[in-house]
């Protein structure tokens, strides 16, 4: 069993930097350092801290427009491109099992493709090996470094064609309720909470530490998916959090 005591160092660490991100949620700022909830659910508590640390010195130097380069597979980039391998094995449960991808070849440059169905940006889709499923995004990287904020532009050009659609559904006679609207406008664009009360912080990490500290071998990302199931975490209010997580109590 893993060591309870490492658990208040490491969410104090996270305080730190949360605190001054007033305006995010604690599963917008989580989703913040780490993209997506399928690599937050395989996250170490020494990979967080490296990223963390990264996101830190992003919002340091943002004012001074430094581009943040990164390999990291833009996800929301389905162009057709040339990508390299850097991993075969894979513990996408999160249940200490770990699955082989026999046919894929460490260091070799593979070809993404596009792929039909909603992009949730934790599968790749390849020329060399196609199959259903796809495979994890993290088996693979760039071949040269980018600017973050290009994946970010991405992404907001895919809310835009988004609203395209909506307003042609519109004109189709497909309605939408102003509450849906909303909900929406308020995921994508800004997604922040009005209850900032720097107080909710403490409240909302003593819960993940009353849980983490019973179930010490598991991971922070494992913890929030457990107590939250298939919620989507950015969307998700702090005290609906230390609810959710009473309930593993």
């Amino acid at each position: 069993m893993r060591d309870k005591n490492r658990i208040w160092p490491f969410l104090n660490k996270i305080a730190e930097e949360w605190e001054k991100q007033p305006g995010l949620r604690f599963g917008q700022f989580v989703m913040d350092v780490i993209p997506d909830q399928d690599k937050l659910w395989n996250c170490e508590e020494s990979e967080f801290l490296r990223r963390l640390d990264v996101f830190a010195n992003r919002a340091s130097t943002a004012d001074n427009n430094r581009p943040v380069m990164t390999k990291d597979l833009n996800t929301f980039d389905n162009t057709p491109r040339k990508i390299r391998c850097i991993g075969r094995k894979h513990d996408f449960l999160g249940d200490g099992n770990y699955f082989t991808e026999e046919e894929l070849e460490i260091g070799k440059e593979y070809t993404i493709v596009p792929h039909g169905g909603r992009h949730d940006g934790m599968f790749i889709h390849i020329k060399e090996h196609p199959r259903h499923t796809g495979y994890p995004y993290y088996l693979f990287e760039e071949l040269e470094p980018y600017d973050e904020e290009i994946g970010k532009t991405t992404a907001l050009l895919g809310l835009m064609k988004s609203l395209d659609e909506a307003e042609e559904s519109i004109r189709e006679g497909k309605l939408y309720s102003e509450e849906e609207v909303w909900q929406e406008f308020e995921k994508v664009i800004e997604g922040k909470d009005e209850a900032r009360d720097p107080a909710r912080i403490e409240v909302c990490l003593k819960a993940i530490s009353n849980v983490w500290k019973k179930h010490p071998d598991m991971r922070l990302g494992q913890i929030l998916q457990y107590a939250l199931g298939d919620s989507d975490l950015w969307d998700v209010k702090d005290l609906d959090i230390s609810e959710a997580l009473k309930q593993m109590e």
